[in-house]
């Protein structure tokens, strides 16, 4: 997995949102916005990208980006003495969820190297609408996000008579 590249997205994606969004459009410094940034880059790197995109799929990853964006970036005004800044906090965590959406599309597709990616609705899909070719029974086939079952056939004797 390419870490460097996968970062580098994620940080031109994030940090000009908390750049805009905190900076030129409120009274944070820009220190401390990059620093809320970098905070906000390295854990929802770590929560959302490696853990919950492959287990759970983009929507959930994407949910779950949204709240760590919130809190971090919420908690981490407070805690550098901004006042009444929910809703700061709260316009650039819905503007890095929707960013996320879709580089969670490409991180699925060029880093994990899944052809097998999430699709907005949280299902499977298999990106060629064509059935895998497993051939042992009782395999389970995903065609177009519906899943279908083949039944094992008996296997013949070629020694019977």
């Amino acid at each position: 997995m390419n870490h460097g590249k996968a970062l580098g997205i994620k940080a031109a994606l994030v940090l000009p949102v908390v750049w805009i969004v905190l900076s030129l459009f409120n009274d944070v410094t820009f220190l401390d916005s990059t620093l809320i940034g970098i905070v906000l880059l390295i854990l929802a790197y770590a929560a959302g990208d490696l853990f919950m995109l492959p287990k759970s799929g983009n929507v959930v990853a994407t949910l779950s980006d949204f709240v760590v964006a919130l809190l971090i970036i919420w908690g981490g005004l407070e805690l550098l003495g901004y006042n009444e800044i929910f809703l700061e906090a709260f316009v650039a965590a819905i503007i890095v969820a929707a960013g996320e959406y879709f580089y969670h599309i490409w991180l699925l597709k060029n880093v994990y190297n899944n052809p097998n990616h999430t699709t907005h609705s949280g299902t499977p899909s298999t990106g060629s609408g064509k059935a895998s070719s497993d051939p042992s029974p009782a395999s389970t086939t995903t065609v177009d996000a519906k899943t279908t079952t083949r039944k094992a056939e008996p296997k013949k004797d070629k020694r019977a008579t």
